[in-house]
């Protein structure tokens, strides 16, 4: 009787022994951070000069220059808010310092491609498209002012 509750004990201490492992494991998981050196952003960008026309619809976007190899300025929505509008570094985040690591808009106006290898990132918020297993692309970040936005980090 005492050897079996002395080996069901010692199955339950092995079991959470390999739980806390595990969770101790997960958490020391190395972080993937981004690798596109930060530099300094403060943009302003008025909405009614002809250059930023396509902004003033949802899906419209803009490159502009800043950030470490220029911007790319999408409008997601037209509720009259910042969250309308998205900065990204048109850096492709595996192709940093490669001439072919800039990131261009799709003509589908929905997912930017990165010229090196045609990986896709969705315009809406930066993340890969799917299959692509790179980092998602820089984002900064936006204010809107009624007729300008800021963009900045």
């Amino acid at each position: 009787m005492g050897y079996r509750r002395l080996n069901r004990l010692r199955k339950m201490l092995l079991f959470f022994s390999i739980n806390v492992l595990s969770v101790v494991m997960i958490g020391c998981r190395e972080q993937r951070q981004h690798q596109v050196p930060n530099v300094p952003v403060d943009e302003v960008i008025f909405l009614n000069l002809p250059s930023s026309l396509p902004l003033q619809a949802p899906g419209g976007w803009i490159y502009h220059p800043g950030g470490f190899r220029g911007l790319l300025i999408y409008r997601a929505f037209f509720n009259g808010n910042a969250d309308d509008f998205r900065a990204f570094d048109r850096t492709c985040p595996s192709h940093i310092n490669e001439p072919c690591g800039l990131v261009h808009v799709s003509d589908d106006n929905i997912i930017s491609r990165c010229g090196c290898d045609s990986a896709g990132y969705i315009l809406f918020d930066g993340t890969p498209e799917a299959g692509n297993q790179s980092l998602p692309l820089k984002q900064y970040r936006v204010q809107f002012f009624g007729n300008s936005i800021r963009v900045f980090n």
